[in-house]
């Protein structure tokens, strides 16, 4: 080991699983891996980075958890993009687990860095009891980057430049959680 902090980024879905589709056929699992690789490329040097997975392909929601715990990484990330029926919904938000303390302070500086970079509406940071939050070990964090459902957010999601721009807020966010 290298004595750097070990974080574990989860793009959301894969495989079988596109998670949510836009109207016009743009998927979450590929936003997802962009924005995770944006992440990982900011980090280089930083922090030893551990993708949940590497390419389109499945791996269960216990599965990404068990990396991170056998990895004994110091945070996890899942990253997603929003959907609704509301097509007016939008902004960004932030999910952690009820009652964890250091969860909660890396949803809070990965939400306040991507409104910060986005210019999205602020929709907050809010607990859940996901798969990936209950089961890892460690502070964990799933973010929904912008509304697939949205046509505004769509076209921005569908830029190489705001993902890119999202995965480096993430990483700022990450990094401050981190003390880097």
């Amino acid at each position: 080991m290298s004595g750097k902090p070990l974080v574990v980024l989860d793009p959301g879905h894969g495989g079988r699983s596109p998670g949510a589709v836009s109207r016009s056929g743009l998927r979450e699992k590929e936003i997802n891996m962009a924005i995770c690789l944006a992440v990982y490329q900011a980090l280089e040097g930083l922090a030893e980075v551990l993708l949940t997975r590497q390419g389109d392909e499945n791996v269960t929601l216990v599965q990404r958890a068990a990396l991170a715990n056998a990895a004994r990484a110091d945070c996890f990330v899942s990253v997603h993009c929003n959907s609704s029926v509301d097509r007016r919904a939008r902004g960004t938000e932030t999910f952690c687990f009820p009652g964890s303390a250091a969860g909660r302070r890396l949803a809070v500086l990965l939400q306040q860095q991507l409104v910060r970079s986005l210019y999205l509406p602020d929709r907050g940071v809010k607990t859940a009891r996901f798969a990936v939050l209950r089961q890892t070990r460690m502070p964990a964090a799933l973010v929904e980057v912008a509304f697939l459902s949205n046509t505004v957010e769509e076209e921005l999601l569908r830029d190489q430049a705001v993902r890119q721009k999202a995965g480096r807020a993430l990483a700022r966010g990450i990094g401050e959680f981190l003390g880097l």
